[in-house]
């Protein structure tokens, strides 16, 4: 028989994209682990891509697992999907029921997903257009406003 101590998960959610706005936990991580009595937390998009955390993260040896990361895949363990398909799926969806004038709302091109989404969606319009569609060329709307 084993004896495991209960594993303890704290998700990182917060809106921001920059490591300063947790401070001090990425001036001193350690507190996540003091704080916490932490194994390891679960990193959701866009903090699985910010590299100052992750360096926080490692240099104090607390675990990590991030959730659709975009780039430095052998890093950490990770969970995703395939962004591109299903971006091409839900497009060819959209177009299959009738919808003509679809727009897409482009994320931070730091976030290296927003990319292959995008092309998921450009794919899906030039796959499926055609004279008797009139689909209209792919519309980028872009939010995105850097601090």
């Amino acid at each position: 028989m084993h004896d495991h101590k209960p594993r303890r998960w704290l998700k990182w959610a917060h809106t921001s994209t920059k490591c300063r706005d947790f401070a001090p936990w990425c001036i001193a991580p350690k507190h996540l682990t003091n704080r916490y009595d932490l194994d390891g937390v679960i990193i959701p998009p866009p903090l699985c891509d910010d590299l100052s955390l992750l360096n926080a993260l490692d240099k104090v040896g607390l675990r990590y697992v991030r959730v659709g990361p975009g780039f430095e895949l052998d890093r950490s363990s990770y969970v995703t999907i395939d962004d591109y398909r299903a971006t091409f799926e839900m497009t060819e969806l959209l177009i299959q029921r009738g919808h003509k004038h679809i727009g897409f709302i482009k994320g931070d091109a730091h976030q290296g997903v927003s990319d292959v989404r995008f092309n998921g969606y450009c794919d899906a319009i030039k796959n499926i257009n055609s004279p008797s569609m009139k689909i209209l060329s792919p519309k980028v709307i872009s939010v995105f406003h850097p601090a």
